[in-house]
C-alpha cells in the first residue's frame, strides 16, 4: 500500500526499501522518542526466538518434509530425528545440540516443485543404482545446473539408457567429490560443441584433484652385455667386488 505495488526484483532490494520507510519514520519520531527513551529499561541481551521448531524424522530417500517441501540431506542422517529451526528465510537441522544441515527457506507457491534437492547428498546412493536416475521424481532437480541439463540430454541422445545414466551420475560423483562442478560442466560443454566425444577416464584423471594419477614413465631395458660387463669389473678386483 505504501509502494503502490509489491513486486521486487531481489530480496535485497525489498530490505533496503524497508529500512528506508523505517528510516524515514524513526526521523520524523525522533524528539517523541528521545522524551519516552529515559523510561525505557535496557534492550535483552539475547533477541527472541523468531523461528519454529519442528521434530522431523530423515526417510530412507535421505529426505525431510517441511511445510509441504521435500528437502535432501546427507545420507549419513537416515533413520534420525532431527529438531528443526524454521525460519523466514533459513531452516537450520540439528542432531541432539549440533546443528547438521541448514539451507535456504523455500515455500511452496513460490515453487514449481515441492523438492529442493542437493546432488551432493544422494549421488552415493545414486551411483549405487543407476538405473533409479531415469525414473527418479526429482530427476531435474538432482541435476545442479542447466548446464548439467544439457550434458544429460546429449548423454541420453548419444548413449544407450543405462549407459546416459551411469555416465551422468559419474560426472555428478566427481563433481561432489572433487568440488569441481563449474569447471567440469564447463569443461564436458566445450567437449559437445567441439563434436567430440565425453571420456569419462579423461575428465576422472583431469579433475581428481586429491589422488591425482600419475605419468606414465617410461625406461629403457639395459642390455645384457651391460650385466657382463659388470660382472667381468666385479671379477678383475674393481671397485664393485665387495657387492
Amino acid at each position: 500500500m505504501v509502494r503502490g505495488s509489491k513486486d521486487f526484483e531481489t530480496l535485497a532490494e525489498y530490505e533496503q526499501w524497508l529500512h528506508h520507510v523505517v528510516e524515514n519514520s524513526n526521523r520524523r519520531n525522533s524528539k517523541d522518542f528521545k522524551l519516552e527513551q529515559s523510561a525505557l529499561r535496557s534492550l535483552p541481551t539475547h533477541k527472541t526466538a523468531d523461528y519454529e521448531i519442528k521434530s522431523v524424522k530423515v526417510s530412507s530417500h535421505s529426505m525431510i518434509n517441511i511445510k509441504q517441501i521435500k528437502y535432501s540431506v546427507p545420507s549419513r542422517l537416515v533413520g534420525h530425528t532431527l529438531t528443526v529451526h524454521i525460519s523466514q528465510k533459513d531452516i537450520i537441522a540439528y542432531l541432539g545440540s549440533s546443528a547438521v544441515f541448514s539451507t535456504e527457506r523455500r515455500y511452496a507457491n513460490k515453487l514449481s516443485s515441492k523438492y529442493v534437492i542437493d546432488y551432493k547428498h544422494l549421488i552415493h546412493a545414486f551411483i549405487k543404482k543407476p538405473r533409479a536416475f531415469r525414473y527418479c521424481q526429482y530427476k531435474d532437480e538432482l541435476l545442479p545446473s542447466e548446464h548439467y541439463q544439457t550434458i544429460w540430454q546429449y548423454l541420453d541422445r548419444t548413449q544407450t539408457p543405462d549407459a546416459a545414466c551411469k555416465s551422468i551420475l559419474r560426472l555428478l560423483k566427481l563433481s561432489a567429490d572433487h568440488n569441481c562442478e563449474e569447471e567440469l560442466a564447463e569443461a564436458c560443454l566445450a567437449l559437445i560443441e567441439a563434436d567430440k566425444t565425453i571420456i569419462l577416464e579423461q575428465l576422472e584423471t583431469q579433475f581428481n584433484r586429491n589422488n591425482p594419477r600419475l605419468p606414465i614413465q617410461t625406461m629403457p631395458m639395459p642390455s645384457i652385455n651391460q650385466y657382463d660387463h659388470l660382472l667381468s669389473h666385479a671379477h678383475t678386483g674393481g671397485s664393485y667386488a665387495h657387492l
